[in-house]
């Protein structure tokens, strides 16, 4: 939700993640057959911890969209470089570990420590407990690298190499535990927009 001072209008922009084309209704049941039956009622789902986990929870992002609807119909006052260098130099430079975080990335280290990325960017060597003490710094370049190219071309995302790799990524997580895998295909990062609603 955007308000435009100068002119009074309120704009509600949905950049909502989308499901891939392949998702189904049953697709969490521990059931497998139960996709195939219009008779079951799935009442056995798989726990949130693992429908989160895997590249089969990975939907379509929208925040790529909205950055190229904000700059199309100029929403922001700013260049969009502008308004992204403090968080790539934050991630490029890094940011002090809270406890919020530490706790979090040691509640969720189980879920973490299956994914390579995320266990090399959150886990020390073992793993099993986060990589920085509280008070000491997290450093983040990749993610300072993929601000930068989406700065340079929002739409590189849904139709580039970027897009291909994020889209790889998710059909190659496997969750161990599901044995589910991604449904994400470049048709869905084709298909993608952001759009307008009416505020409400």
């Amino acid at each position: 939700m955007l308000y435009k001072p100068f002119d009074g209008e309120v704009v509600h922009v949905d950049f909502r993640e989308e499901a891939p084309t392949l998702y189904h209704p049953k697709t969490f049941c521990k059931n497998a057959t139960c996709i195939k039956d219009p008779d079951c009622d799935c009442n056995g789902t798989w726990p949130s911890t693992e429908r989160c986990t895997g590249g089969h929870a990975t939907g379509t992002p929208g925040f790529p969209a909205l950055l190229m609807l904000a700059i199309r119909d100029q929403l922001a006052s700013l260049p969009l470089s502008d308004l992204a260098q403090p968080a790539i130099e934050i991630a490029r430079d890094g940011w002090v570990m809270d406890e919020g975080l530490y706790k979090s990335i040691q509640q969720y280290a189980p879920q973490l420590a299956r994914d390579t990325a995320s266990r090399q960017l959150f886990l020390d060597a073992s793993g099993t407990r986060p990589i920085a003490q509280v008070g000491e710094v997290l450093r983040n370049p990749d993610l300072a690298n993929t601000l930068e190219l989406l700065v340079a071309d929002p739409a590189a995302f849904y139709t580039g190499t970027l897009g291909a790799e994020f889209v790889e990524a998710a059909r190659a997580g496997v969750n161990e535990v599901t044995g589910k895998y991604g449904l994400l295909s470049m048709e869905d990062l084709y298909g993608y927009r952001a759009v307008y609603r009416e505020p409400v």
